[in-house]
């Protein structure tokens, strides 16, 4: 197979824990901007941090996390099934603070109790449902 270099190519830093982050491997056949949206909304790329479009042919390379964000807060939505854990931090750091939360409550699954004894979490969570719910007055 030669050089595939005049193509759009996705790189998905992840976080690993205690491992620290690194780029998580990817079939090149599978490598393409849909496929990490999917892979990432379905839990095959747990806790992603960064997504990274290139095209070396043409020398630029965009970061485009938020875009990506905002189609997984979408197909999350559309599931109907709340924000998984792994991508809660994902959601709210590239979209609104207080999105993954949005995802719970649409599913009916929001725990209020388990977001009012987290401190970090409650600061995410009340300050933009205090502007949402001023704002809809």
């Amino acid at each position: 197979m030669g050089l595939v270099t005049d193509r759009m190519l996705y790189f998905v830093m992840a976080d690993f824990g205690d491992d620290g982050h690194a780029f998580v491997e990817t079939d090149i056949a599978r490598n393409s901007l849909r496929q990490v949206i999917v892979d990432i909304a379905t839990g095959d790329i747990k806790r992603p941090v960064q997504i990274l479009e290139c095209n070396p042919a043409e020398r630029i390379c965009n970061d485009v996390t938020q875009d990506v964000a905002r189609e997984v807060h979408a197909r999350l939505s559309d599931g109907g099934d709340g924000c998984p854990d792994h991508l809660r931090d994902f959601i709210d750091i590239n979209l609104i603070a207080g999105a993954a939360d949005y995802l719970d409550r649409a599913a009916g699954v929001f725990d209020a109790a388990g977001a009012e004894t987290d401190s970090r979490r409650k600061r995410l969570v009340t300050e933009p449902a205090t502007r949402i719910r001023q704002a809809a007055e």
